[in-house]
């Protein structure tokens, strides 16, 4: 899960930190690699890069969990447990320099490309639209803890912790 972990911390996307998890791969043992042994992992050279180079701190785990366990690993735009996901930077983080949570989205690979493609007569990913897709996904998570919550403790409904505490 470490490794899992580092690999998404530096922008990889969920597929491939499992694929390279999975073979036994650490975040140690890929920087010992050149780029041409990288390359024949499948790793695109973007993500070589920030290997080899490390051009942006990762983002902090403890913020990486957070945003990940909060949009349940799912992304907030099509919300399809089934893809792959990436944690995104809702403002670039080479003009932001923030891996704050509220700059932090989860997308499936596909909505991760939709955001940074930009079109001029379609509606585009635009950080204000991945920031309301994120607070309307968040608060229907929360409203599905809820239920659940309430559901595996019938004997603690609103009304009985009102009638304990009167």
């Amino acid at each position: 899960m470490r490794t899992f972990n580092a690999l998404m911390a530096r922008g990889f996307d969920s597929e491939a930190a499992h694929r390279l998890t999975q073979a036994g791969y650490t975040l140690n043992s890929l920087k010992q690699l050149n780029a041409k042994q990288l390359l024949d992992l499948n790793i695109p050279s973007e993500l070589i890069k920030i290997l080899l180079q490390e051009p942006r701190p990762p983002i902090p785990s403890e913020t990486l969990n957070q945003v990940l366990y909060e949009s349940r690993m799912t992304c907030c735009v099509c919300r399809d447990r089934s893809q792959g996901i990436i944690v995104h930077h809702i403002q670039e983080y080479s003009s932001s320099r923030s891996h704050a949570e509220d700059n932090l989205v989860v997308l499936c690979l596909n909505h991760h490309g939709e955001a940074h493609t930009k079109r001029e007569l379609q509606l585009n990913l635009t950080p204000e639209r991945l920031h309301e897709f994120k607070k309307r996904w968040l608060k229907d998570v929360k409203q599905y803890d809820h239920r659940e919550a309430q559901r595996a403790n019938i004997g603690y409904s609103y009304q009985a912790i009102k009638q304990i505490s009167d």
